[in-house]
């Protein structure tokens, strides 16, 4: 049904004759980019990429409405992993930027879920949901100046 492959720092999304290319710097600056804005203690993070559920609601607002292509996203991104050393959060304690460690079991009990991002057509906006024991939020992030800023979050289990 679809394929998944890396080439050159791209990951193509294959499904049926629609491909769908994302930067997979652009995946890890999404992520980063909410955990450093929101100040989200990340010291460990499910390896796991979780699949969110967006609102309709969100998906007319902030992805042009598109259900087809959040759709084909949806899909590709299943079992998709996140890489050792990408993700980072600011310890206050010792402050400074600090490397996250992935559990590859997804077995602790104060680790960080987060969602695959889920992009508009022109790479602009970007959705991603984050959870933990504390319970979890969709955030809705906007491509401004090469830096991806939290512009919105809609608090909730997210899957």
């Amino acid at each position: 049904m679809f394929k998944q492959a890396l080439w050159a720092g791209t990951i193509l999304l294959v499904l049926g004759c629609r491909i769908t290319t994302v930067n997979i710097n652009v995946v890890y600056a999404v992520i980063n980019g909410v955990i450093l804005d929101d100040s989200i203690f990340a010291p460990n993070v499910c390896a796991k990429f979780w699949t969110p559920k967006i609102p309709d609601s969100i998906i007319q607002k902030y992805l042009n409405g598109d259900k087809q292509f959040v759709h084909e996203q949806l899909c590709v991104s299943r079992g998709s992993i996140l890489d050792t050393g990408r993700v980072f959060f600011y310890w206050k304690k010792k402050h400074t930027i600090t490397k996250s460690s992935i559990d590859q079991n997804c077995a602790g009990y104060n680790e960080i879920e987060i969602t695959y991002p889920v992009f508009s057509k022109d790479l602009k906006t970007a959705v991603i949901g984050f959870n933990s024991v504390d319970g979890g939020f969709i955030a809705v992030c906007i491509l401004t100046n090469k830096k991806w800023t939290l512009v919105r979050k809609y608090y909730s289990w997210i899957y």
